[in-house]
């Protein structure tokens, strides 16, 4: 069961939010760093200052909001990314155990699948918040690309990453 969705990786320095294309967003003491396909960087900080290939942005208070909250929708995807990851790990076990139980009492097949398959689907389930999120990372990153001419580069999210994660969530596989 894979995810179109973003997911998130140890990181040496943090968090990487990684997007489908490989480009996406590094948490990096707080701030984010987001990669563009020409080469360039953003940094946004906390407080809602951008910067770009190490070049302060002008941005008024209202842009400066829409800055604090992508940082903190990425935050709150990194802290849902790093939970899914552990229930993952819990995850896999029971299907291993539910497996093998199955074999060693004899139980039937069809009835081993539907027992993974539920479990699949529970897992499933607790993946809709974190693309409920990549939807509102992708709302705040369009109006942040509507304002800021030099973002533009930088809206990394695609219209596809929120729609294959609700999709995948929603497939039977």
């Amino acid at each position: 069961m894979f995810l179109s969705c973003p997911f998130v990786l140890a990181h040496n320095t943090g968090f990487n939010v990684l997007m489908n294309n490989g480009n996406g967003e590094i948490v990096d003491d707080g701030d984010i760093i987001i990669h563009s396909d020409e080469g360039g960087k953003a940094r946004i900080t906390v407080d809602g200052k951008l910067s770009i290939n190490g070049k302060a942005v002008s941005v008024t208070e209202s842009q400066k909001t829409q800055l604090m909250e992508y940082v903190a929708t990425i935050k709150g995807i990194e802290i849902q990314g790093a939970q899914l990851g552990k229930d993952a790990a819990g995850f896999a076990a029971n299907i291993v155990a539910d497996v093998f139980s199955g074999l060693f009492t004899g139980e039937d097949q069809d009835k081993i699948d539907n027992q993974t398959q539920a479990r699949a689907h529970t897992f499933k389930q607790k993946t809709l918040p974190l693309c409920k999120d990549v939807q509102v990372l992708k709302s705040i990153q369009a109006g942040l690309a509507a304002g800021i001419a030099a973002f533009k580069p930088y809206a990394v999210i695609k219209n596809t990453d929120a729609h294959d994660c609700q999709h995948d969530i929603n497939s039977e596989n």
